[in-house]
Parts: C-alpha cells; structure tokens; sequence
C-alpha cells in the first residue's frame, strides 16, 4: 500500500495513492450511469483527474505535484460524500448541484455545490457513526437522537463571511420552525480558512487544537447572535465544524482533519437533553 494521501480526524480514515484512484474512478462511473455529467472540462471532472495523474506520478516514482495532491485530496473527500448517496433519491438535487458547480475547495468562492456537499459532509459523518439520518426539507437533515421523542432537525449552513453569519442564522431558524422539528444550526467554516494554505502542526493532536480554536473564535464573535437566537426559542444551539489541510510531521502525507464542535447557549432541560444526545451522536 502506497503512504497515506488522507486522514480524516474524527475515525481517521486512511486512503492510498490506489484507493483514491479506485473510489473517484468508481464514483465517476456511478454518477454517469445514474445521469449525471462529469467530463473531463468540468469542475468535478478536473478534479478527479488530478487523482489518476498523482496515482501515475506515484507508480512511476516521480516526484509529487503539489497541485495534484490538493486536488487529490478534494476529489476523494466529494467522491466519498457522493458515494454514500448515489442511489438516494433524496439527494439527487445535492449531486446535480455538485456536478454543476465550481468544486475546487481550496478556493475561496461561494458555489452552490459547496453548500451541498456540506450538507452530505455532515450526513456521511454521522452515517459513519450509525446514526439513523435522513435528508429533509425543510430544514436539511433529520436525525432521530436515541432517548428522545421524534426527530431532530439540523439547518446546514455555509458560512462565506463573517458579515454573512447574522443573515445565514434567521434563515437556518426559519427552516426548523417551517420543519415544526426542534434542532440545531450546523455552520460549515472552512472558506473562512485561508486559501490554499496547508497548516503545519507537529502532531494530529496539536492539528486538531488549532482547528478548535478557529471554531471558538467564531462562536465568540457572533455569540450574541446565536444567544438570541437559542434564548427565543427558535434553535437548541449551534453545530460549528471546520476541515482543513494539515502535514502533522508525525503524519508525513496529505492530511484533511474535520471537526467539529456543539454550543448550547441556554439552560432549559429540554433543550440540554436534546443537545446533550447531539453531542454523544457527534
């Protein structure tokens, strides 16, 4: 097995140079046969080319082009997304929009198949973890959380800028109430990283510490947003994750860790019960 092209922190799922090739190869296919364009001169096309050509650079022992490791890495973070649900009939318009977008993920640009692929980001964690989960609009997801009544909403939201975040929080709210779920707002964070920027870290643990922090200076900056929000009745609290390209020196390689964080802002029991499952789901 060839050294490792991706890690994701939370389960730390380790992908080969081979493995790479064989699912974005395998998921191209499966998106074509299902009625889903992916030619070489689109986006997702593009990037799932970069994974073959660093496969070949590998077998033929040549040195890695750092473009194709990026891409690489985000062609096998969609084509794992993707994957899960090919066959769903609820996430056709979420595959469509990520075929047709702009998915190059370490650019800074707002594209509608980024916010899809947030909302099957999260989906597949918690697929992963055995979680019974469903897509459902509104708000975006269901989840059914063990020890509680019914079903729990969660509102995925994309955050592009800081000066966007009031805005993108009425709205997640306003897709619990029309959902008549309780639930939470779920913030994706990573285009408030920087652009194209690998982040250097001695270890997986140190990597992970940073990547907190950023979740935190982010909840304390629009805390009051979220406070009023959750005091009123209209969300449980805020789910914040961010994903991030690291080389942990004890991890020589391409490395993407993922996480994520769960804020309450209010003591009502019923709403800490409902978050404190969320919390042992995530």
């Amino acid at each position: 097995m060839s050294s490792p092209l991706v890690f994701t922190g939370s389960g730390e799922s380790v992908t080969s140079y081979e493995e790479a090739y064989e699912l974005v190869t395998r998921v191209q296919k499966g998106l074509e046969e299902r009625g889903f364009r992916c030619p070489p001169n689109s986006s997702l096309g593009f990037i799932f080319i970069r994974v073959k050509r660093l496969y070949d650079e590998y077998l033929a022992k040549k040195p890695e082009t750092p473009s194709n490791r990026v891409y690489a890495g985000d062609a096998v973070r969609i084509a794992g997304a993707l994957e899960l649900v090919l066959d769903n009939p609820d996430a056709r318009e979420l595959i469509k929009r990520i075929t047709r977008s702009d998915m190059r993920l370490s650019f800074r640009h707002e594209a509608d198949g980024k916010d899809a692929l947030w909302e099957l980001d999260l989906y597949a964690h918690l697929h992963r973890k055995n979680v019974q989960v469903f897509f459902r609009e509104p708000p975006d997801l269901v989840v059914k959380p063990p020890g509680i009544l019914g079903y729990y909403g969660v509102a995925c939201k994309k955050a592009y800028s800081h000066n966007s975040v009031e805005k993108q929080m009425r709205k997640g709210c306003a897709q619990l109430a029309a959902s008549t779920y309780p639930g939470i707002v779920a913030f994706n964070l990573d285009d408030l990283t920087p652009q194209e920027r690998i982040l250097q870290a001695p270890t997986k643990l140190a990597a992970a510490a940073f990547i907190q922090d950023i979740n935190q200076e982010f909840v304390d900056r629009h805390r009051e947003t979220f406070q009023r929000a959750v005091l009123s009745g209209r969300c449980d609290g805020v789910l914040v994750a961010t994903q991030i390209n690291v080389y942990a020196d004890e991890h020589p390689g391409h490395n993407r860790m993922y996480v994520t964080s769960l804020w309450k802002f209010d003591k009502d029991e019923a709403k800490a019960s409902r978050m404190e499952a969320m919390q042992a789901l995530l």
